[in-house]
């Protein structure tokens, strides 16, 4: 696929270097505070960041990366394949992870956990006149 990659690259004309990279194909996770799916249904296409660098004077972070912001929309995961291989990349599939849900209900607010104990009464003292000083 090498030759593959330099017919493209100079075909284009993409930098030999910009070709050889790595693409990474996704379909981005439900935030936990959204509620439905609509626009988690599309897949994108990212390339592979390059190290970038930290300006020591501002602390600003900074990189010679033209293509590391860069995020392409598809409508399906082949689609997004079908584009990597037509343009000759190579490219890694970044799957799901599964979440757990933890389903709540507004009464579980106000359950005392399972470690909870709850306190002992103080012990009871006898109240007479002897054990009593005013001061």
């Amino acid at each position: 696929t090498e030759t593959h990659q330099e017919t493209v690259g100079t075909i284009l004309g993409v930098p030999q270097k910009q070709v050889a990279r790595q693409l990474e194909i996704y379909s981005p996770q439900k935030h936990t505070m959204q509620s439905g799916r609509s626009k988690f249904r599309k897949w994108f296409v990212r390339w592979k960041p390059e190290h970038g660098w930290t300006n020591p004077l501002m602390g600003w972070t900074a990189s010679r990366d033209p293509v590391g912001r860069l995020r392409l929309e598809f409508e399906s995961q082949e689609e997004a394949i079908q584009f990597a291989l037509e343009n000759g990349f190579t490219y890694k599939i970044i799957d799901e992870i599964p979440t757990k849900k933890n389903v709540r209900t507004y009464g579980d607010n106000f359950k005392h956990p399972k470690s909870f104990k709850a306190p002992e009464p103080p012990a009871t003292t006898s109240n007479t006149s002897e054990d009593f000083t005013p001061f």
